[in-house]
């Protein structure tokens, strides 16, 4: 679990630090769009959880303006459950941000982030 959260705390640090020299450069603020492709997850998701509690809880306390948008790609059904648990945690500008698509994403994708397909 350990590795797992200094990775990603490494990843949101750098998402952080090349926001804010584009911010610097254009004079107004650069957010980033995240999109997790959720396609290859399966059961093993319940065993790493509370991994994934505890990344939500740092990003919301350190890096809680990293993101304008994460849009969860290619989710299986049971995504949305975890949400809806994982949910309550957030605050209403961070649930906002968070949409849940399925495989058919491409319309979800552009409507919530603004990006195209293509892209990825």
């Amino acid at each position: 679990e350990s590795v797992m959260v200094e990775a990603f705390v490494c990843h949101l640090e750098a998402v952080l630090q090349a926001g804010r020299a584009a911010s610097a450069t254009r004079k107004r603020l650069i957010r980033g769009r995240l999109i997790i492709d959720a396609g290859a997850v399966g059961g093993s998701l319940f065993r790493h959880l509370p991994t994934v509690k505890n990344i939500t809880s740092m990003g919301k306390a350190y890096f809680p303006e990293l993101n304008s948008t994460v849009t969860i790609v290619n989710a299986p059904w049971i995504f949305a459950k975890i949400f809806s648990v994982i949910s309550p945690m957030l605050t209403e500008a961070m649930r906002k941000k968070i949409v849940i698509l399925d495989g058919k994403f491409e319309g979800g994708l552009k409507t919530h982030s603004g990006l195209n397909v293509e892209v990825l």
